[in-house]
């Protein structure tokens, strides 16, 4: 099916939005690549990323093995929600500083030697993605309790008291050079994000920004022009007022100046190209024993993540968790609905309920990730691609 596309069903809000800005390996902002990239953000900014960084797995194994010397928890608490419990505690025991961003003090929080209360979503001006990549606008409704502050203006500290200077002192700011930097966001603008055609978000897919096409047409559909981003900085027609509007806009203006040739697709000569992704062969992990059973740990809308479970009307929906199974495997292990096993992994032991579901294939056990019921995370390796149990039917219920 050359044809066929696909959405990423990720597990939280926005995380397309977080991807799209570069938080991830080897990525930088406008679903780019660092190797692809790198030349094109060192016009703007004094640096860039000199090698792919770690992902959460690496981080918190560096943090272990204490190679780090400090920890940044951007709402994070990995020892609920990370898959490998054990490694996440090794971590934050061995790292020296931990500083967590968070709305709420969760278990991975109390072990911060720095807490910095950020706001939530409906606290902040900003704009969200979902899985789709249409962009909607956030619009803040409350006043953030007590000292809590947005995260970019924590960002933007933090960076100040390392030496550094984001130049980076507002929403509008930050869309600004989003706009102008990040290639498939090129050109973006706010009188689209709050325009009519944005009622359903507006879906960057990388169109043409430039030159009378149309894809141009569709994305300005709403009868605003498309203009260059330096036009945008001050499109309410209030000039600059600060020197790190001027700047972004200076650097916007150097790197137009280079970009003034056109793509075959109208967009400027200059500008990197968005990640692509090709189909790799499946990796066949190790035959599974006679005696074993391999674990899919999946995730459900509702679980005992932050936010759920300080939500009256949304923690009641986390649903818990047993062990499933296939009839077949059910009737091998010789149980009954309900009984309590005993499941064992390289890592741990636990003790769980054992339902039989058809849906499940021969030769795995399901459980559900972050519910009550399994603390599934004792269970796994987070170094390991694949992780086999044992179910003792010894203990009953």
């Amino acid at each position: 099916l050359p044809d066929a596309t696909f959405l990423t069903a990720v597990r939280r809000a926005n995380v397309h939005g977080a991807l799209d800005m570069g938080l991830a390996p080897g990525l930088l902002p406008g679903r780019t690549t660092l190797a692809d990239a790198a030349d094109w953000y060192a016009q703007a900014w004094p640096t860039v990323p000199q090698a792919v960084g770690y992902d959460a797995t690496e981080i918190l194994q560096a943090a272990a093995d204490g190679r780090l010397d400090v920890l940044v928890l951007l709402g994070s608490d990995p020892l609920a929600d990370f898959p490998d419990h054990d490694l996440a505690a090794r971590a934050l025991a061995a790292v020296p500083t931990v500083i967590s961003l968070d709305q709420f003090l969760t278990e991975s929080t109390q072990q911060a030697a720095v807490v910095l209360p950020a706001a939530g979503f409906a606290e902040v001006d900003g704009t969200t993605t979902n899985l789709e990549g249409r962009i909607s606008t956030l619009s803040q409704k409350v006043t953030p309790p007590g000292t809590a502050r947005a995260d970019w203006m924590i960002a933007a500290e933090l960076a100040f008291q390392l030496g550094s200077d984001l130049q980076l002192e507002s929403v509008d700011q930050i869309w600004t050079e989003i706009t102008t930097l990040a290639p498939a966001y090129y050109g973006v603008t706010h009188e689209q994000l709050g325009g009519p055609v944005a009622n359903d978000g507006v879906l960057v897919d990388f169109p043409t920004r430039r030159g009378a096409t149309a894809d141009e047409d569709e994305a300005a559909a709403d009868g605003t022009p498309v203009t260059d981003a330096a036009d945008h900085a001050e499109a309410d027609g209030s000039p600059v007022q600060d020197d790190a509007t001027a700047d972004a806009v200076e650097a916007e203006a150097e790197i137009e100046a280079d970009a003034d040739a056109q793509d075959d697709d109208g967009r400027p000569a200059g500008l990197p190209a968005v990640v692509s992704f090709e189909a790799q062969p499946p990796l066949e992990p190790a035959a599974l024993d006679a005696y074993g059973l391999r674990l899919i740990a999946s995730r459900k809308l509702y679980d005992r993540g932050t936010l759920v479970q300080e939500s009256p009307s949304l923690a009641g929906l986390a649903p818990g968790t047993v062990l499933r199974v296939n009839q077949y495997d059910f009737d091998r292990l010789g149980v009954s609905v309900g009984h309590q096993v005993r499941i064992k992994s390289s890592t741990g032991t636990l003790m769980a309920e054992i339902v039989v579901d058809q849906d499940v294939p021969r030769g795995s056990a399901a459980v559900y990730v972050n519910q009550d019921g399994i603390e599934v995370t004792h269970l796994i390796d987070a170094t390991e691609r694949v992780t086999d149990v044992r179910v003792d039917t010894g203990a009953s219920a």
